[in-house]
């Protein structure tokens, strides 16, 4: 398996030879890519800096054959906050003058894998940006409550088995849940009879960031202040 992305750098990399800079990882949304930042694609983003701060920008590919592996350690997908944080990230500050600063920015699964990376790694990371994150409180997932057992609804059923390779609620299993005996995905709903699997469940409340946060606020509180940005719509919370 490969971490991919692209590097973009400033102007001033080039101009100023001594200067490091910090680096912002924007992190694409589930089945979107780093192509879409393109120019030829009509979207300048690469080229804007943080007010007036130049920035080394990377662009993160998040996804892979079953979904968004929003950066997170996980028993299926494999180790991928470990690999940006413990390889990608030293090769880049190896290969390109970065001054230690890292942020991060992402929408959708893109933002759910940016404040996963935050609260994971309070002090690697100043700051991040969270546009329209994926669920992060499982009392309230895809307009559901994660923590109350109820039978699956039938749409969910003909998107996640009938229509090609499932939608993201297979990328939240994948990701999420744990491994069967068998060695695959053992999915949260048992999707003949709707039912949810309790042990399946437990495994997921790993990944409720919201829940995270309520155990080890105390830990994290101070090294979490003013670092987190979250976005819905028109309306900004912090």
């Amino acid at each position: 398996m490969t971490v991919d992305g692209a590097v973009i750098l400033p102007k001033q990399y080039f101009s100023e030879t001594g200067r490091k800079f910090p680096v912002v990882f924007i992190i694409n949304g589930y089945g979107s890519d780093y192509h879409h930042y393109s120019k030829e694609n009509g979207d300048t983003l690469a080229a804007f800096p943080i007010d007036t701060t130049a920035c080394i920008k990377v662009f993160l590919y998040g996804n892979y054959r079953l979904g968004h592996n929003v950066y997170a350690n996980s028993e299926n997908t494999g180790p991928w906050a470990d690999a940006l944080i413990r390889e990608f990230i030293p090769l880049l500050e190896k290969e390109y003058r970065c001054n230690g600063a890292f942020l991060a920015k992402g929408h959708s699964s893109g933002g759910r894998a940016c404040l996963w990376l935050q609260i994971h790694y309070p002090q690697l990371f100043a700051g991040i940006n969270a546009s329209a994150p994926d669920p992060v409180d499982f009392r309230s997932c895809v307009k559901e409550n994660k923590y109350t057992e109820e039978p699956i609804k039938n749409y969910k059923y003909d998107y996640e088995k009938v229509i090609y390779r499932g939608e993201q609620g297979i990328s939240f299993n994948a990701v999420y849940g744990r491994r069967d005996k068998n060695g695959q995905v053992r999915h949260l709903y048992d999707y003949t009879t709707g039912k949810m699997r309790p042990d399946v469940l437990e495994h997921w409340k790993r990944y409720d960031t919201s829940l995270y946060l309520r155990k080890n606020w105390p830990r994290l509180k101070n090294d979490l202040r003013v670092k987190i940005r979250i976005s819905v719509g028109n309306e900004l919370r912090y």
